[in-house]
């Protein structure tokens, strides 16, 4: 949790953002800790008492008319539905704006299940990441390489994955974590923060 407010911060500090959005907020301990003008939290469980919107983020999407810099999605941890928040994210997205994804680095494979099968639960949120990464030429993607993985996602460009015949199989994820998810340390990304303030 401290991790996600730590990133999620010092990405609204460095670009000096002015509006936040959280897809998934559980209990809300991360978006308690953001500091942003604007922040908005999207939930269908109503375990945080300050949500703003007890709805999926379908419905959620379906009516919002406002725009943010700094989105995160840490939804419905299924990799169709993390795909379905991003192109929607998109939408709203403010020119210069970032999208955070979470729970990218599962530690071992009963982590990636579809199905939830314990409370500390991740889902198959890498093969979105991926199958961005095979698709989405003009954006910079960079996946944080902290437990449990944050993946940074900008305009920009980069080479698409060529290995589209490729099942994304756990031993898919195992063989070439490194080079797949396009890992960056978090010392890597605080410096390249810190480089935006100049």
């Amino acid at each position: 949790m401290q991790q996600s407010i730590n990133i999620l911060n010092t990405l609204i500090k460095s670009n000096k953002y002015k509006t936040y959005l959280e897809i998934g907020v559980d209990l809300g301990n991360t978006h308690k800790g953001i500091v942003c003008e604007r922040k908005v939290s999207v939930d269908p469980s109503k375990k945080y008492t300050d949500l703003m919107f007890q709805e999926t983020s379908d419905d959620f999407f379906a009516h919002n008319k406002e725009t943010f810099d700094l989105i995160f999605i840490d939804g419905l941890h299924v990799s169709d539905q993390v795909i379905k928040d991003f192109y929607n994210s998109l939408v709203i997205l403010n020119e210069g704006g970032t999208i955070v994804m979470h729970d990218l680095i599962p530690a071992k494979e009963s982590d990636q299940t579809r199905e939830r099968t314990a409370v500390q639960w991740m889902g198959d949120v890498w093969k979105a990441w991926i199958q961005l990464r095979r698709e989405e030429k003009d954006f910079s993607m960079h996946c944080i390489n902290v437990w449990p993985g944050y993946g940074i996602i900008t305009k920009g460009s980069q080479e698409l994955l060529q290995d589209t015949d490729e099942e994304l199989t756990w031993e898919y994820f195992q063989k070439n974590t490194k080079e797949k998810m396009n890992i960056i340390t978090l010392e890597e990304f605080y410096k390249q923060c810190k480089n935006l303030k100049k």
